[in-house]
C-alpha cells in the first residue's frame, strides 16, 4: 500500500524525501517506509509531520484503526498530555481528573493530591 496523502503533502512543499527526513531527524529510508506504509511513524513523528505540513493526522493518512474516533472525542492542547496507550496502574482516575481540570481551565488545588 501507499500513503498518497503523505507523498502529496511532501510534494506540495516541493521537498525531497531526504530534506523532509533531515528536518524530522530520521533517515530517508524511514520516511520512504512511512510513505509506502511498510512501517508507521510513532506519535512523536506524526506530530512533527503535522506541524511540518500544517495538516492533521487525518489529512496525512496517519491514523491507525480506531484512532480517528478517539481523536474526534479528545481535544488537542499541546500543554495537556495525551492519555497513554497503556494503563497507568492506580493513576487512571487521577489522570482523568487532572485532564478534565486542565481542559476546563480550572486551577489545581495542590493540597488535594
Amino acid at each position: 500500500m501507499t500513503n498518497y496523502a503523505l507523498i502529496a503533502a511532501r510534494k506540495q512543499v516541493k521537498k525531497s524525501q531526504a530534506e523532509i527526513a533531515d528536518e524530522l531527524g530520521v533517515t530517508k529510508s524511514t520516511l520512504n517506509q512511512w510513505e509506502q506504509e511498510k512501517t508507521f511513524p510513532h506519535k512523536y513523528h506524526r506530530r512533527k509531520l503535522c506541524h511540518l505540513f500544517s495538516k492533521t493526522e487525518q489529512e496525512l493518512g496517519l491514523l491507525l484503526n480506531g484512532e480517528e474516533q478517539r481523536l474526534a472525542l479528545t481535544p488537542f492542547d499541546s500543554f495537556i498530555p495525551s492519555l497513554p496507550d497503556f494503563p497507568l496502574v492506580g493513576r487512571d482516575r487521577e489522570l482523568t481528573r487532572l485532564t478534565s481540570l486542565l481542559i476546563n481551565g480550572c486551577k489545581l488545588d495542590r493540597s488535594v493530591a
